[in-house]
């Protein structure tokens, strides 16, 4: 009988070891505590969830993957609980940015509540209704320092260019990324300025992406390539912004074998 009990007891703490899911740590926005290891979770972190987290504030919140798919981690009603707690499912759909701009309510649609400027973002936009050279072009303005910025947009043929590194540099020098909160595109058109609209600008850190890219790709390795650039754009589209669809495939295709 004190066998039978001892065997029963020991199945009994097995079955909740594995019961346990681990969860490995994408990306986090602010800051959440694991009271267990009393250790911040960051890229790459793995816990599980009957661990105790304590976030910093409401906003704080991460995105985690298993083996079961990709989850948001986020603070409910109580600052402290277990992990299980605050766990969602990401959403799968996704909304980007694609496709040529024709006229100015595609504009304006485009440049619009949390831009993602990736590198260098080349956008086509209908040279007959929107001609670029000389004299008539995009640029962006920005308050910087309590002074006016404005950024003469590039050009290639029918594509507008926007550089991260030519945006946020002034008089020579570069400039940290969250002094920039809003900015405002403007068409030229000779002598007449034109408001096209203002969104906030999310910038994104190569190195940083590619290891959450990592993480995301390594819980998908049986999908399809379009199902893991589908995962992929999903996820940025929740942590960051809109993402540029074509734009941001290429980076996908020259960094990871898919």
């Amino acid at each position: 009988m004190k066998k039978n009990l001892l065997f029963i007891a020991f199945a009994i703490f097995m079955f909740q070891i594995q019961a346990q899911e681990n969860y490995k740590v994408i990306r986090v926005n602010g800051q959440i505590l694991n009271t267990k290891t009393n250790s911040n979770l960051q890229t790459g972190s793995i816990f599980k969830d009957n661990d105790e987290l304590s976030f910093s504030n409401s906003s704080s919140r991460a995105a985690v993957v298993n083996s079961k798919g990709r989850y948001v981690l986020q603070a409910n009603n109580n600052r402290n609980a277990y992990a299980k707690a605050f766990l969602t499912p990401a959403m799968s759909n996704m909304s980007s940015r694609s496709g040529a701009i024709v006229n100015q309510m595609d504009l304006e649609k485009h440049f619009s509540g949390n831009y993602l400027i990736f590198n260098i973002e080349k956008i086509k936009v209908n040279k007959d209704n929107f001609p670029m050279n000389e004299q008539k072009f995009f640029y962006i303005r920005y308050q910087y320092k309590g002074e006016k910025i404005n950024k003469r947009l590039s050009f290639n043929a029918d594509s507008l260019i926007l550089n991260q590194k030519e945006l946020m540099t002034v008089d020579g020098k570069p400039i940290p990324n969250p002094d920039i909160t809003e900015m405002k595109l403007f068409y030229l058109d000779g002598k007449t300025s034109a408001l096209i609209g203002d969104f906030n600008p999310v910038f994104v850190k190569d190195d940083e992406l590619k290891e959450e890219v990592k993480i995301v790709l390594e819980t998908i390795k049986t999908k399809s390539k379009k199902e893991k650039i589908e995962e992929i754009l999903s996820y940025i589209n929740d942590f960051y912004g809109k993402p540029n669809k074509e734009n941001l495939t290429t980076w996908i295709e020259e960094n990871f074998d898919l």
